[in-house]
C-alpha cells in the first residue's frame, strides 16, 4: 500500500529561523514513523539544488532555476516577489504533482496569502500553522481563519482573540523542540556553571533575544513556565 504524502511548506531546513526548525523537526519526526512520504517545499530556494539530496525526504524549492525567469521576478513589485519567494509560483503545480494527503503550512499569514481561495484548499487536509504576532488581526488574517477548517497558532493570545471573534476551530500548538538539542543539565553541572559566572544557585535566568511581539513577550513566557 503506497504511503500517504504530507507536504510541508516553510523555510529551508538548514536556515537559522524558527520556521525552518519547526519544519525540519516535523519532517524528521514524520519520516521516522515510516508511515508517510514527506515532501518539503522550501521558501526562497531554487526549485532544484544539489544540496537537497542530503535530506532523507524529498525537497523542492519555491523559486525557478532559469536565470531569465529569475530576472523577470526581480523586476516585479515587492508584494509579487514576496509571494513567489514564499511559494506562490509553484504551489499549484506541487499540489497537482505530489497529490498530498495533508498540506502543512508553517509561516506568517502573508506567506500563504490567498491560498484559502485555491480550488484545492480544504479538498485535502489544509493545515495552517501561523505565526500571528499582534492585535488586532489583519483583514486577510481573519479571512484566512474564516476559510480554513482547522487553524493553528503559535501563542495562546491569538487563540483567545480568535475565539472572541467567534472562531472556535483555532488552536494553539507550542513550538516543536528536539530533545537532542535541548535537555536539562545534571544539577551538578548547573551549579558549576552558576559558580563560574558568580550566579546564585536559586537565580531564575531568562535570555531576551527577540522582538517585542505579543507571542514573544516575557510575561506570557513566565506565565507559561509557572503553569
Amino acid at each position: 500500500m503506497p504511503k500517504k504524502t504530507v507536504l510541508i511548506q516553510t523555510d529551508y531546513p538548514t536556515l537559522s529561523t524558527g520556521l525552518s526548525r519547526q519544519g525540519k523537526e516535523l519532517a524528521l519526526w514524520l519520516h521516522k514513523t515510516g508511515k508517510y512520504k514527506i515532501v518539503y517545499y522550501s521558501c526562497g530556494m531554487p526549485h532544484e539544488h544539489v544540496d537537497f539530496a542530503r535530506f532523507p525526504f524529498k525537497v523542492i524549492g519555491a523559486l525557478p532555476t532559469n536565470p531569465y525567469e529569475i530576472q523577470q521576478i526581480n523586476q516585479m513589485d515587492e508584494g509579487q516577489r514576496r509571494h513567489i519567494a514564499y511559494g506562490g509560483l509553484f504551489i499549484d503545480k506541487v499540489i497537482k504533482e505530489e497529490k498530498p494527503f495533508a498540506h502543512i503550512m508553517i509561516n506568517d499569514s502573508w506567506g500563504m496569502d490567498g491560498y484559502w481561495n485555491k480550488p484545492w484548499y480544504n479538498k485535502i487536509h489544509s493545515i495552517p500553522f501561523v505565526t500571528l504576532d499582534s492585535l488586532p488581526f489583519l483583514d486577510n488574517q481573519i479571512e484566512f481563519i474564516k476559510k480554513s477548517k482547522q487553524f493553528y497558532v503559535w501563542a495562546n493570545f491569538a487563540e483567545k482573540e480568535a475565539n472572541r471573534l467567534g472562531f472556535k476551530h483555532v488552536k494553539t500548538i507550542a513550538g516543536m523542540v528536539s530533545p537532542n538539542s535541548f535537555f536539562r543539565l545534571a544539577n551538578s553541572d548547573r551549579l558549576k556553571l552558576r559558580e563560574r559566572f558568580s550566579l546564585s544557585p536559586n537565580a531564575f535566568l531568562c535570555g531576551y533575544v527577540f522582538r517585542n511581539q505579543l507571542r514573544k513577550e516575557l510575561y506570557p513566557l513566565f506565565k507559561g513556565y509557572v503553569e
